[in-house]
């Protein structure tokens, strides 16, 4: 009769599970709360929020907890939050200061009832005492239980933990799984809030799941199987997670016991970013963004797949794989003026189309280009790079704004910080820095680019079908300079004497293209290489880089008005036309 009951009794409770009791205790930590229920039901929240980590998210006692299974083999109950309930016992309040030394800690006492073996021995409890502990500063919580059988006949139980999962507050999430034993951590999580849920092994597990909690639940239930399955949920399902520790048998001698820990932990995390999120380019040059992939757990998602769109005026698609640190860089090409939209977004379940749930960033980026004899574009690469409007230019078209604006307006240098579009005649002062200069190459949108570096220029361009960009340099004073009484730019002596004589201003550039820097002696036009042009008191001296060797220079020399090829590794002094 006794039998007929407790099964009856199992039946009703897997058909309906039992409420939770009203009775709880609150652990006020941070940055989480943590609720215990005298029969064993948990809950966790963030501070500030409503919302907790178990379903239902608003109760204090959820779906959540320490379950068990009883009388294995013969009439298996389950009791805890997916069975029937347990009988509480005792429950202590909250004791502890919070530090690690001294955690917060509830402890809870509860029991259920375990068959006979035999009809002339009466039924059996098993006693189940949980301590809960919680350290101020983690988003983690420690469960032990320990489980002592009080009947007369050896009972064999099935530990386990579960919970229906709302990570960060929402219902659903993907599954995860992470580690090896014995340091396991099985879980849900959900992008779209940020949060994750997830079981930490402590006392080494025999199987784990995390799936659709029904699909969960199902196998916690499957007390004459094998229960859970170790299957881990790779689509946006309503998730729940589970544990299971060995069977074990406990003998009816009332001083059998076993004990088991796990750890609850929780985290924020960004899942997926974008860096920078808004950008400028100038046409031609290579854009290229960061994108970062967090685990769950908070840590680097190394491994990721992350597919690519750009929608806009240079539209691709693409993927990388982070690396060990989470990140991967992306990096196209801007043929076009415009805007371009990024979307990533991180493939989770490998099939190539962004699935409810998978996390995605977004960014933007502006492209620029030049106007052929009208304006050119500057982005700065180091140091300080200072830019002076020509009279009656607009600093709010050169994307000046505030105060750099009013300064500009004023006719002063103003600090680069970006890409700009500026107009020609603008001066560049980067004496103590590095400028990418971007012009028109045609009439037809080609672009051509060279970085310029330690000097001050003014930039011009006449609009033709193939444009020179002419760097005229500026600033130094030749006051100070003492006429050479040598004339003679083919003396070696001469050449020697002036280049060692006083310096009043260079610059070197660095590039591809048609452009011309000009000194006050001689210019000298490239199509792309490394040169400087220098201007001393005695002249003006151009020196090529020595690699690659088919570099050259055309330096035209004003006084004897004549075109010098000056090839890689070779320098060209001119000098004034003698008095």
């Amino acid at each position: 009769m006794i039998r007929r009951l407790l099964l009856l009794a199992t039946l009703v409770a897997v058909v309906a599970p039992s409420t939770a009791s009203a009775a709880f205790q609150r652990i006020d930590g941070s940055p989480i709360d943590v609720y215990v229920g005298d029969s064993g039901r948990l809950q966790a929240r963030y501070d500030g929020q409503t919302a907790g980590e178990f379903f239902p998210s608003s109760s204090d006692e959820a779906n959540a907890g320490f379950s068990l299974g009883t009388d294995l083999g013969q009439s298996p109950t389950l009791y805890g939050y997916a069975g029937a309930g347990f009988t509480p016992v005792t429950q202590t309040p909250v004791t502890g200061s919070g530090a690690a030394a001294d955690p917060f800690q509830v402890v809870t006492v509860y029991s259920a009832p375990v068959s006979s073996q035999s009809q002339q021995q009466p039924p059996g409890r098993i006693s189940v005492r949980q301590v809960v502990t919680y350290v101020n500063g983690q988003s983690a919580f420690r469960v032990r239980t320990e489980l002592t059988s009080t009947g007369q006949t050896n009972v064999t139980f099935r530990p386990q933990m579960g919970a229906d999962l709302t990570p960060g507050g929402s219902d659903s999430g993907f599954g995860y799984l992470a580690g090896g034993a014995p340091a396991r951590t099985v879980g849900g999580f959900n992008p779209s809030s940020s949060g994750a849920a997830l079981i930490g092994e402590v006392t080494p597990w025999r199987s784990y799941q995390a799936e659709h909690y029904t699909t969960v639940n199902t196998a916690l239930r499957d007390l004459a199987g094998n229960g859970l399955t170790n299957a881990v949920s790779g689509v946006f399902v309503d998730i729940g997670t589970g544990a299971q520790w060995p069977d074990v048998t406990l003998c009816g001698c009332g001083t059998s016991t076993a004990a088991y820990e796990a750890d609850w932990r929780f985290t924020r995390f960004a899942g997926l970013s974008l860096e920078p999120e808004n950008a400028e380019r100038a046409v031609g040059d290579t854009h290229t963004l960061t994108v970062k992939s967090q685990s769950p757990e908070g840590g680097p998602g190394g491994g990721s797949t992350i597919h690519y769109t750009v929608n806009g005026s240079n539209s691709t698609t693409g993927s990388v794989v982070t690396g060990p640190d989470g990140s991967a860089a992306i990096s196209y090409t801007g043929a076009n003026a415009g805007n371009d939209f990024i979307t990533a977004f991180a493939d989770l379940n490998g099939d190539g189309t962004q699935s409810s749930g998978e996390p995605a960033a977004t960014a933007q980026v502006e492209w620029i280009a030049p106007i052929p004899g009208s304006t050119v574009a500057l982005t700065p690469v180091r140091g300080t790079v200072l830019v002076k409007l020509p009279r009656g230019a607009s600093p709010i078209a050169a994307g000046f704004r505030g105060a750099k604006a009013r300064k500009a307006q004023a006719g002063g240098f103003v600090p680069l910080s970006q890409v700009a579009s500026v107009p020609v005649k603008s001066q560049i002062d980067v004496a103590r820095g590095e400028v990418r200069l971007t012009s028109a190459a045609n009439l037809q949108g080609l672009v051509q680019h060279s970085n310029f570096y330690s000097g001050r220029f003014q930039v011009l361009q006449q609009p033709s079908r193939r444009p020179i960009t002419e760097l005229r340099m500026t600033g130094g004073s030749f006051r100070s300079c003492r006429v050479s009484k040598r004339s003679s730019a083919n003396d070696p002596d001469a050449l020697a004497a002036a280049s060692r004589g006083k310096r009043v201003r260079r610059l070197w550039g660095n590039g591809k293209g048609r452009f011309r820097t000009r000194g006050r002696y001689s210019s000298a036009t490239v199509r792309g290489t490394t040169w400087l042009v220098q201007d001393h008191c005695g002249g003006t001296l151009t020196r090529v880089a020595r690699s690659p060797r088919t570099n050259r220079v055309v330096v035209r020399d004003f006084a004897r008005k004549r075109n010098v090829t000056v090839r890689a590794g070779r320098s060209y002094f001119a000098r004034p036309r003698a008095r």
